[in-house]
């Protein structure tokens, strides 16, 4: 029987850590319509503005859980879009490298993720923020290893 509620309480903590992440990410598709953008653009512009070297459609796929040919078609969209280009590698020819355009640029700058951060995150304390973020740093790699035994592949590292 202890094993039973054991498993219920994991059981209620997933969920509630579900519904936790649907929320904030209904918040910030809100938040990001105002601008007319996605949340998921908005994870791709973060990533190109925060990197210091090219950075190609494989590397965005494997930064952001997404499968590669949903994040190839994100970024054919983002590229009509305008907020992105694509370029041939220099080194490798099938490779092409995505580079954030002036109004990508200019679409990042609008948004601003600080004050929906701050009325969720900000609520905890110093000590309770470390605390969770060391525990949800444990789980994210309980889940990439689990990801990684079960399907294998560079995807899930």
């Amino acid at each position: 029987m202890k094993n039973l509620k054991h498993n219920e309480e994991n059981l209620s903590m997933w969920f509630t850590m579900l519904k936790t992440s649907r929320l904030l990410n209904k918040l910030y598709e809100k938040d990001f319509a105002e601008n007319n953008i996605t949340p998921e653009q908005v994870n791709v512009l973060f990533i190109l503005t925060r990197s210091d070297e090219p950075v190609n459609a494989a590397e965005i796929s494997r930064l952001t859980y997404r499968e590669p040919h949903t994040i190839s078609t994100l970024l054919s969209r983002m590229e009509k879009n305008g907020l992105i280009t694509k370029k041939p590698s220099p080194t490798h020819r099938n490779i092409l490298h995505i580079f954030l355009t002036d109004k990508g640029q200019e679409a990042i700058d609008h948004v601003d993720p600080h004050h929906i951060v701050d009325r969720t995150i900000g609520i905890l304390n110093k000590k309770e923020r470390d605390e969770m973020h060391l525990l949800c740093k444990k789980i994210l790699a309980a889940a990439q290893k689990t990801l990684k035994e079960k399907y294998g592949g560079e995807f899930f590292d």
